[in-house]
């Protein structure tokens, strides 16, 4: 087995794929629940060969990435993509019950105190939400297709296991459009997701939820290490903090 190159990796976590097809994700500490999760997801997922404490061996999951998907399907992309992430809404919906989120709420805005205040903010969050197995982490980056099927990898283990954040992750791409960072050619792909956005805000009333989305931005602000993101982050959260 040969190693052809290193990827990107999140968590502190180094990722490498190998001339057999292979990726190594080495160093994360939540190893097995986000095994348990791909495994456990009804939807197309890289196949699993290897899991310990901080390691995951997994194939490699050869598609396109989601701008390139929309860049060469157009309309009839726009629309399979929204049927796919409303498969994803519909099962966890079908699989959840109501849960109170207020204590790992308040813990995750106690644990970034120091770097912003967001009293005022979760002050207007509804801490009631459906709870259930989530990917946690339910964003454009995280998903492929191939072969006429899209594929969810990287899931991430939270304690924040409900539909509503991870909705609130996909408005990242959908209104911050997080996944386009490093494309200089914006435009067409806006359009886009504009289209996206207005379609699951009209289907789904907590995509409408500014309040819960500024949150999951703020949330990883004191994280970020990079001066890019950091903007980027700084910028969505301005335009979109509650009055």
């Amino acid at each position: 087995m040969q190693l052809i190159k290193e990827l990107n990796g999140h968590s502190g976590a180094s990722v490498s794929l190998y001339d057999n097809n292979t990726v190594v994700k080495n160093g994360y500490k939540k190893a097995r629940q986000s095994a348990d999760i791909l495994l456990s997801l009804p939807f197309k997922t890289p196949e699993i060969y290897e899991v310990t404490d901080e390691s995951i061996v997994m194939e490699y999951v050869n598609g396109e990435d989601i701008a390139s998907f929309l860049e060469q399907n157009g309309n009839e992309g726009i629309d399979l993509l929204i049927g796919f992430i409303e498969k994803y809404y519909s099962w966890c919906f079908e699989n959840s019950t109501t849960y109170n989120f207020g204590e790992e709420l308040d813990d995750k805005a106690f644990q970034i105190a120091d770097t912003i205040n967001l009293a005022s903010l979760t002050n207007k969050l509804k801490y009631d939400m459906p709870k259930s197995m989530i990917h946690g982490d339910f964003t454009f980056d995280n998903m492929l297709h191939k072969d006429g099927e899209f594929y969810l990898i990287d899931a991430n283990p939270t304690n924040l296991s409900s539909i509503y954040f991870d909705g609130a992750k996909l408005r990242q791409d959908i209104d911050g459009f997080w996944f386009l960072r490093s494309r200089p050619d914006k435009i067409n792909f806006k359009i886009s997701c504009k289209r996206i956005s207005e379609h699951l805000k009209s289907t789904y009333a907590f995509m409408n939820d500014d309040n819960l989305y500024c949150f999951m931005l703020c949330r990883i602000l004191p994280y970020c290490k990079d001066d890019f993101t950091i903007k980027f982050l700084t910028k969505e959260i301005d335009r979109i903090w509650p009055l």
